[in-house]
């Protein structure tokens, strides 16, 4: 099981045998009340920065907090945490927004941005419904045992995006009636 959390604090140096104590609650209640975990079992635990990761063995657990010691620690060789984006039109439907970010947050995706189409139902989300998908990338960056969460945000529309931000787009376009497939490689040049 891998967590991500910067819910905790190194009672020493963060090297093999150091005690970290965890105060997340959402980390306490899943070991504690649904993995039912015991004071020799082990688990991962990251900081949000994705800059190392901790193999942890807990060691005590409390009431609202737990003790675990560090068994291992493995440094990120990723370079550029940043490197895959997908820009995506607003699907029609809200529970397919969180199936677009759960399945693209675990094959890698750093930074997913959803803007309005002509063929979207839904043209904004607010702040309740981002932080819904930003709990969604989080549980399957755990699950995946990814290196880092994404990035989710909300564009005016696609084609303000692209001509803002510079950089090669793989543009794939759904045809009107009667035409064919349209896949393209494009580059915008910032204004």
């Amino acid at each position: 099981m891998l967590f991500i959390s910067d819910l905790f604090s190194l009672n020493s140096p963060s090297e093999e045998g150091a005690l970290i104590t965890i105060t997340d609650p959402r980390i306490h209640h899943q070991c504690l009340h649904v993995l039912r975990m015991k004071p020799w079992e082990t688990f991962f635990l990251q900081p949000a920065d994705w800059s190392v990761r901790y193999k942890m063995q807990i060691t005590n657990i409390d009431k609202k907090t737990f003790t675990t010691q560090i068994v291992e620690k493995e440094k990120s060789n990723i370079q550029n945490p940043k490197s895959i984006i997908s820009l995506i039109s607003l699907p029609n439907r809200r529970d397919k927004a969180e199936l677009i970010v759960q399945k693209l947050t675990e094959i890698g995706v750093s930074q997913i941005i959803f803007a309005p189409s002509d063929r979207s139902i839904i043209h904004t989300a607010n702040e309740k419904k981002l932080d819904r998908l930003h709990t969604i990338a989080l549980e399957a960056c755990e699950q995946s045992y990814g290196r880092h969460l994404p990035e989710i945000s909300i564009a005016s529309s696609l084609t303000d995006y692209c001509d803002t931000h510079p950089w090669c787009y793989l543009v794939c376009d759904i045809p009107k009636k009667d035409q064919t497939y349209n896949l393209e490689l494009k580059t915008y040049n910032s204004i």
